[in-house]
C-alpha cells in the first residue's frame, strides 16, 4: 500500500462519507475509515514531511480534516489532527484560501472550548480573529441578496444568498465558531449583570444559528451547507423557544436527511425532547 497515493486517500474520504450516511441504517458510527484516513495522513507526513501535496491531495486532506472537525463538534471534544499545511499558493489571498482559514479557525475554537485552555485571553484572541476575518474578507464574500423571514412572518430567520460554495462554507464555519465562543464567554458571578449577560449571550448564539440556517436555505448548490446547519442546530437548537423558529429548525433537519441522506433523526428526536414536544 502506497500511503502517498492520492487515490487511496480520496477513497478513504469517500468511504468515510458513506460510513456517516449509513449511521441511520446501522445505528452506529464505526469510524473505521475516519481512523484509516488519519493514519494514512500521519504516516505520509512522517515519511515525507516536506512533500508538496498536489491540489487533489490538498482537497482530500481538507475533506478528511473537516470530517474530523465534524466529530469534534458532535462529541464536544478537541480535534485530533492538525489542519493541513497550506499549499504553495497559501500566500495568495484567494477566496478558497480564506474559506479554509475559516475552517481552521473553527477547529482552533473547538480545541479551545472543548479542551483545557479556556482562559479569557485565549477566548478573546480567537474572538478577535473571527471578527477580523469578517472585517477583512473581500467583497466576493458579501451577500448577493436576502430573503426576509423565509416565507414565515413569525420567524427572524433571514435567507442569505452567496456567490459560491467556498463562501457558504466559510461563513458557516465562522458563525459556528462565533456561537461556540459566545457560549463559553466569561460571566459575572452574581446579580442582575449575570442575568443580562446570559440573555445577551443567548441572543448572540441564536442570531448566529439563524444566519447559518438562512445561508443553508438559500444556497441549494452547496449541499454541505445543510449539514453544517444541522450540526449547529444539534448543538444550540434547544435555545429556541418561538414555535415558528422551532419548525424552521425541524424543517432543516428533515430536509438534510431527505435530500442528502445525512442522518438527523436522532438530533430531531433529542431536540423535541428538550422542547418538551
Amino acid at each position: 500500500m502506497d500511503i502517498e497515493d492520492d487515490d487511496l486517500l480520496a477513497t478513504l474520504c469517500l468511504l468515510r462519507l458513506l460510513e456517516e450516511i449509513d449511521v441511520s441504517i446501522s445505528g452506529v458510527d464505526l469510524r473505521g475509515h475516519l481512523i484509516g484516513a488519519q493514519a494514512v495522513i500521519q504516516a505520509s507526513q512522517d515519511q515525507s514531511p516536506s512533500m508538496q501535496a498536489s491540489s487533489f491531495r490538498q482537497a482530500c486532506l481538507w475533506a478528511a480534516f473537516r470530517q474530523e472537525l465534524y466529530i469534534g463538534l458532535k462529541e464536544h471534544r478537541p480535534v485530533r489532527c492538525e489542519a493541513p499545511r497550506n499549499s504553495s499558493r497559501a500566500n495568495i489571498r484567494d477566496d478558497w484560501q480564506l474559506a479554509l482559514r475559516a475552517v481552521s479557525d473553527c477547529a482552533e475554537v473547538v480545541n479551545c472550548v472543548f479542551g483545557n485552555d479556556k482562559s479569557p485571553e485565549t477566548i478573546g484572541h480567537l474572538t478577535n480573529r473571527l471578527t477580523t476575518w469578517q472585517r477583512e474578507i473581500p467583497v466576493s464574500f458579501r451577500p448577493l441578496g436576502q430573503v426576509d423571514r423565509l416565507n414565515s412572518p413569525a420567524t427572524e430567520f433571514v435567507g442569505v444568498a452567496l456567490l459560491a460554495p467556498c463562501h457558504v462554507m466559510a461563513w458557516q464555519y465562522n458563525l459556528v465558531a462565533s456561537a461556540l465562543l459566545a457560549a463559553h464567554a466569561r460571566l459575572p458571578i452574581l446579580g442582575p449583570q449575570r442575568r443580562h449577560a446570559l440573555q445577551s449571550i443567548d441572543e448572540h448564539i441564536k442570531s448566529d444559528i439563524r444566519k447559518i440556517c438562512g445561508i443553508a436555505y438559500c444556497n441549494d448548490y452547496a449541499p454541505a451547507g445543510l449539514v453544517v446547519a444541522s450540526m449547529g442546530i444539534s448543538i444550540f437548537g434547544d435555545r429556541f423557544e418561538i414555535p415558528s423558529e422551532r419548525r424552521q429548525l425541524e424543517g432543516i433537519l428533515m430536509r438534510t436527511e431527505s435530500e442528502h441522506g445525512w442522518p438527523t433523526k436522532q438530533t430531531l428526536s433529542q431536540l423535541r425532547e428538550s422542547w418538551n414536544v
